[in-house]
């Protein structure tokens, strides 16, 4: 146990700010660049301005960067050509927490089919760079036609692992399999624009779309590439031994213990992979993850917790925000949170600093107001949260009539994010104390989720969410939570509604960034969501091992160096 934790337990952080918590019941019940140098190693991590890390652990929480706006044309990379034979030496464990249940990222692209495939073995047509800034990808540039069409030029000499030419057929097959509901793909949402691929020429594909779309290119780094003749052939191939266009390819797969993956010696890219060959094995526990790096047995650990990194020398921990922000959505429509002034105070009543410090150990950020991280495009660096201010929350309980009322919020009891049942714990006593009467009900994973998606009849007032932005771009979010008829929508309001039809249509990148900050000051005027913290990506990394985290979590194992 850290010095940290030591010092203050669960029950001694719950009484900085939350000593009323009460008999509550839990119940189970979205400038292209060149590809920038490989990226230099984790450095000596160093704290955060906020917080500091639990124990001796220092957190390297990066400092965010603006991206450049995303232009509709972008600039031309050098043709492809095959690589020669790539000097790769020595091999590299990665232990992850789940096991794919699919590696077919044109089904399911989220979570550990995406870091073991996506910039491994698979690549789209556009990628990001460290920074989540667009680059060429198997696409060297685009350009957009009309409001509703945008060309791509292919890469050429790009070959698939078994010798398939990579052209634009592979893309036309991609985009019709991903629209064929029957597929009943989960990657589909990310594209869910397009309305069909057309082939210019064999290097030159046109992507034509429902409607002005302005964020077309970042929905093609959702678009992974398979072998046409592999697919065609063989689908179950695309499931168990994905054929692609990366650095990586798989090689074995048994179920349940290890996914081998071997340097593909006639790789395309600009970055050739030094490690021969990839081991990820899947260890669900925590514990055994920790073990067997400080044994020596795995160079590199995923979703370590902070107590853990406290147990690490802090040159061992990396450590990266990620796309994702807890949040509260209040019922803006009905019942007691239709009254603003009692989603007012809800804001009012947490102390975000106290979650990311105490509760997440450093490893966390304040959301500044806002639901996605500085690297999102449209990101207003002006914007702050809600202060802490209990008194002011209490005046306005009162004044609303509130007091003594019951306020029921759901949450998840599965675990799902870091520290989100201690988190939900502690913003239930937090928001208790402005006098209302709080119930917090902890779900099992498909009743919450269930409970979320009711947005007729919602049956809480408040429910407890993370948004994943894998898209780096507010769109999804904001129409999603915020649009009048939203997917989980709990409010409406047409002056708000106009202005998300306006961001979506609107092609100048410019004009749509601004935009997107006059929506997200809306969405914090009229506390449509609550930001509550922006977690960090923790790994355990070994001495010998070059890694740098990203954002959306990947692990492009081509971007990393291991010392023989």
């Amino acid at each position: 146990m850290s010095e940290l934790t030591r010092r203050r337990t669960r029950r001694e952080v719950l009484r900085l700010g939350m000593l009323s918590f009460g008999a509550l019941a839990l119940a189970s019940a979205c400038a292209p660049a060149a590809p920038s140098a490989p990226s230099k190693p984790a450095e000596s991590a160093k704290p955060a301005e906020a917080a500091k890390p639990a124990g001796d652990a220092k957190p390297a929480i990066p400092t965010p960067v603006m991206p450049a706006a995303q232009n509709t044309v972008a600039p031309a990379a050098k043709p492809a050509q095959a690589a020669p034979a790539v000097a790769a030496a020595g091999k590299l464990v990665i232990m992850t927490g789940a096991e794919p249940a699919t590696l077919d990222l044109q089904i399911e692209s989220a979570g550990a089919p995406r870091i073991v495939a996506f910039d491994n073995v698979m690549e789209g047509l556009v990628g990001y760079d460290e920074d989540l800034k667009l680059v060429p990808g198997l696409a060297s540039s685009w350009e957009q036609v009309d409001a509703t069409k945008m060309r791509f030029k292919l890469q050429q000499g790009v070959k698939f692992h078994n010798g398939e030419t990579f052209n634009a057929d592979a893309v036309v097959l991609a985009i019709k399999r991903l629209t064929d509901p029957d597929l009943k793909s989960g990657v589909q949402a990310f594209i869910d624009t397009v309305k069909e691929a057309v082939k210019v020429d064999d290097y030159t594909v046109d992507l034509v779309t429902t409607g002005p779309d302005p964020i077309l290119a970042r929905r093609m780094t959702f678009l992974p590439m398979i072998a046409p003749g592999a697919l065609t052939s063989n689908p179950q191939s695309a499931v168990d031994k994905p054929i692609g266009t990366g650095p990586y390819q798989l090689t074995e797969w048994s179920k349940g213990q290890y996914i081998k993956l071997t340097a593909f010696d006639g790789y395309w890219g600009p970055r050739k992979p030094t490690i021969k060959e990839v081991e990820f094995r899947p260890r669900k526990e925590a514990a055994v993850r920790l073990t067997a790096l400080k044994a020596g047995e795995t160079q590199l650990i995923e979703n370590v917790t902070p107590e853990d990194a406290g147990t690490l020398p802090k040159e061992q921990i990396a450590t990266q925000f990620s796309t994702e922000c807890m949040f509260l959505r209040p019922n803006c429509k009905a019942g007691i949170t239709a009254d603003k002034r009692v989603r007012q105070a809800m804001s009012l009543s947490i102390d975000r600093a106290i979650i990311a410090k105490e509760i997440m150990g450093g490893f966390a950020q304040v959301p500044n107001g806002q639901l996605y991280v500085p690297s999102t495009f449209g990101y207003d660096p002006t914007m702050k949260d809600d202060p802490f201010d209990l008194d002011k929350a209490k005046a306005l309980i009162k004044e609303a009539g509130a007091e003594g009322k019951e306020l029921h919020i759901v949450g998840e009891s599965a675990n799902r994010w870091m520290k989100d049942r201690e988190i939900q714990e502690a913003f239930t006593a937090m928001i208790n104390k402005t006098g209302l009467k709080v119930k917090l009900d902890l779900l099992e994973q498909g009743e919450w989720l269930k409970a979320g998606r009711e947005v007729e009849k919602p049956p809480m007032d408040v429910w407890f969410s993370s948004a994943g932005n894998d898209l780096v771009d507010p769109d999804r979010i904001l129409a999603s939570y915020g649009k009048t008829g939203g997917r989980l929508s709990l409010y409406s309001n047409p002056e708000l509604d106009k202005l998300i039809d306006a961001e979506r249509a609107e092609l100048n990148q410019e004009k749509r960034a601004g935009i997107l900050k006059q929506i997200a000051k809306m969405f914090q005027d009229e506390t449509i969501m609550i930001p509550l913290v922006q977690q960090n990506w923790i790994y355990g990394v070994s001495p010998k091992l070059k890694f740098k985290p990203l954002p959306n979590g990947q692990l492009p194992v081509a971007w990393m160096t291991l010392a023989q």
